[in-house]
């Protein structure tokens, strides 16, 4: 318990940029502004509804005592953290008997040098809220397994895979389909949500779900399949440079531990990262963000904790020896890192936007609107104005221009007061900034650089022909002339 207390904490210093964007939807939640990124902007930009509900009802309470909404959503987090834990012990104890094993999992889960990027994120409660169902279902409780994947859903769509494969698993051993009653507590806490959804957004899918699968499409990362060729340097555990090394190690590992368990558990979460990897590799085929790869941190644990518990299992002494040195190494690898995190500043990203956001509140008039790829701590801070989403995860009809890689074209659009852009220019989605129609729209930028990162503040020419989107020429993007010849 103190280990995960201590690692949970030192996660506070890696929030990411995205984890605002949630921290901005439960503040105006809370304040009676409706589930809204702007005011006045019913745009639906997060791919949890389940996260920011829940913390919005604990902020209620959070708020009042003194507490900051990032801080209760750490807190919060943790808590699932705690879970993920708890169950995947109980998973390989109870479920399988692996003393060892259980034992083993949650230091390996814990010493991942990649769990930090979920802090903020939905990921950790998605977790818990699988981990728990799939706890249910293997005791037979079928009913709150249903509604816990349901709710597993709610935080996060992809769960539906997890779902699914329960499903399948039932079917297949007891050769008839889940009762009615299951089927509609799964679809208790969704179905509602879609309804609302589709009344207040206009829309069941969030926005962001397009836009990023734009980024993927317009070649954002320079690579055909941006999460695959990510998964290495996403998933390594001892070093990054012989990352390939490793993954093919992690592969070798989990054939064998899936042929040396034919009944535990081990198998079921296998065959579902492997369900995973394809989803996310090759049909959805989506951008390798770091927080996405998490779940597959989990059954690496897994797979490392089940195959040390086969590799000694015939043993006792080896297996005595190897549990105290593995828990010891882990313990003082976890404990160091998160103590050396916990001493450490927030990361330059946040510190940067938050200074940018911090002067244009007291430079910036009321009403004027700012625009940049990255949103979620500017949006959080920045107090005068609307924010405008480069990407198109907050703002309608900006991943069709993504997707056509026409990435300047939101400019002409939305006409912000201020875009900002990193210095040098972000690869291909910020290049306009070069050209000649955005410096005659904008002028020349000012250069801020605050944390070791820069930017580039541009703000509009408030003069007449600037004002009259005619005369602003921009060029035909290279996609559109591709079509044309």
């Amino acid at each position: 318990m103190i280990l995960w207390t201590i690692v949970c904490l030192s996660f506070w210093q890696f929030q990411s940029d995205d984890a605002y964007i949630f921290y901005s939807y439960v503040r105006n939640i809370i304040n009676g502004q409706g589930y809204v990124f702007n005011q006045h902007e019913q745009v639906n930009g997060t791919t949890s509804a389940l996260y920011p509900l829940a913390l919005s009802l604990l902020s209620k309470v959070g708020v009042q005592l003194g507490m900051s909404i990032p801080l209760i959503a750490h807190l919060f987090l943790a808590l699932a953290l705690s879970t993920i834990l708890i169950c995947s012990s109980h998973i390989f104890l109870n479920g399988a008997q692996d003393t060892l094993a259980a034992i083993l999992l949650p230091y390996f889960f814990l010493a991942s040098p990649h769990l930090a990027e979920a802090s903020g994120m939905e990921t950790f409660l998605t977790l818990a809220l699988l981990l728990l169902a799939y706890t249910h279902y293997a005791s037979g409780r079928l009913e709150s397994s249903a509604l816990l994947l349901g709710l597993g859903v709610l935080s996060r769509p992809d769960s539906l895979l997890f779902a699914g494969l329960i499903a399948t698993h039932y079917i297949w051993h007891k050769r008839n389909l889940p009762p009615l009653k299951v089927a509609l507590l799964f679809c208790l806490p969704v179905l509602p949500w879609i309804a609302w959804s589709s009344w207040y957004f206009g829309s069941a899918l969030p926005l962001s779900f397009g836009a990023k699968l734009a980024l993927t499409e317009a070649g954002r990362a320079g690579l055909a399949y941006p999460f695959l060729q990510r998964l290495p340097g996403a998933s390594w555990f001892f070093s990054q440079h012989y990352a390939n090394y490793e993954i093919t190690l992690l592969v070798l590992l989990a054939i064998f531990v899936y042929i040396k368990s034919p009944r535990h558990p081990v198998r079921f979460f296998l065959i579902w990262a492997l369900a995973y990897i394809l989803a996310y590799g090759l049909i959805l085929n989506t951008p390798g963000f770091r927080w996405y790869y998490v779940p597959l941190i989990l059954v690496q644990a897994m797979v490392l904790a089940r195959a040390g518990a086969l590799l000694c299992a015939k043993t006792p002494r080896l297996q005595a020896t190897l549990c105290a040195t593995l828990v010891l190494v882990l313990f003082s690898r976890t404990g160091l890192l998160a103590l050396v995190r916990l001493s450490g500043e927030p990361t330059a990203k946040f510190t940067h936007y938050r200074a940018v956001a911090q002067l244009l509140n007291q430079e910036a008039s009321e009403g004027d609107s700012l625009a940049s790829a990255e949103i979620g701590v500017l949006r959080y801070y920045y107090e005068k104005g609307p924010i405008i989403d480069a990407l198109g995860l907050i703002t309608p009809r900006v991943a069709e221009y993504v997707r056509n890689k026409d990435f300047g074209r939101y400019v002409i659009e939305h006409r912000p007061t201020y875009v900002l852009c990193a210095n040098p220019p972000r690869r291909k989605i910020e290049e306009f900034c070069k050209a000649d129609w955005f410096r005659e729209m904008y002028g020349e930028p000012r250069f801020l650089k605050v944390a070791k990162k820069g930017s580039a503040l541009f703000k509009i020419n408030n003069t007449r022909e600037t004002s009259d989107k005619s005369t602003v020429a921009i060029p035909e993007p290279a996609w559109q002339r591709q079509v044309e010849q």
